[in-house]
């Protein structure tokens, strides 16, 4: 994650008996952090790597409570606050003192850089882009390129003025750059539907 930001980490235990309730002992670096009694940890503003896990505890496990997996939180380092990281912009030959050079689009392809960015494409190739389209053998799918690790969510609208976004699917991040085509009603069950595909926002709890 990029230095300022917001982490959330959630965890999984049960049962949470009303009788016997459990807390969450939330362990950063070694040290504890904080505990409560809702299964996620939200930290904002960032600026550091660290080690995250929880104890789990109630009246059955005692003190030292039952232990989740370590995980390792990387923040990489963003001097200029432009929402792409410093070694992103040097690997591009972006200033990483300026916070302008996030809002051209270097390449020509309609895409900001942090977009690019935020999307894992290439911003100095116009091919290198998130973009969906209709396949050329079938109008009812729709397809894109996804890049290693990034999430995706496919939407669709009626209008394009006040119609709310609706999900299609979620995509999980994998290791590999990938096409991914997706299945739609044809025709459609409006007489108009707009689709979009994003990476989704950070939800937190």
């Amino acid at each position: 994650m990029l230095q300022g930001g917001t982490a959330v980490f959630t965890v999984l235990a049960g049962p949470n008996h009303p009788l016997v309730p459990l807390a969450y002992r939330w362990i950063r670096g070694g040290a504890a952090f904080v505990t409560s009694s809702v299964p996620w940890l939200v930290l904002s503003n960032v600026q550091a790597s660290a080690s995250i896990r929880c104890a789990i505890t109630n009246l059955a496990t005692g003190l030292g409570g039952v232990n989740s997996t370590t995980v390792q939180l990387t923040v990489l380092p963003d001097f200029d606050g432009d929402g792409m990281a410093d070694l992103w912009e040097i690997q591009y030959g972006f200033n990483t003192n300026s916070l302008a050079d996030s809002l051209l689009d270097s390449d020509g392809d309609g895409m900001s850089n942090r977009d690019e960015y935020v999307a894992g494409t290439n911003p100095t190739d116009s091919s290198s882009l998130l973009k969906l389209s209709l396949t050329t053998t079938n109008s009812g799918v729709l397809e894109f390129t996804a890049q290693t690790n990034v999430a995706y969510r496919v939407q669709y609208r009626t209008n394009l003025t006040t119609a709310p976004w609706n999900t299609v699917t979620d995509l999980a991040p994998q290791s590999v750059v990938r096409p991914v085509q997706v299945n739609t009603p044809k025709p459609p069950p409006e007489r108009e539907r707009y689709y979009q595909v994003i990476v989704p926002p950070l939800v937190i709890p």
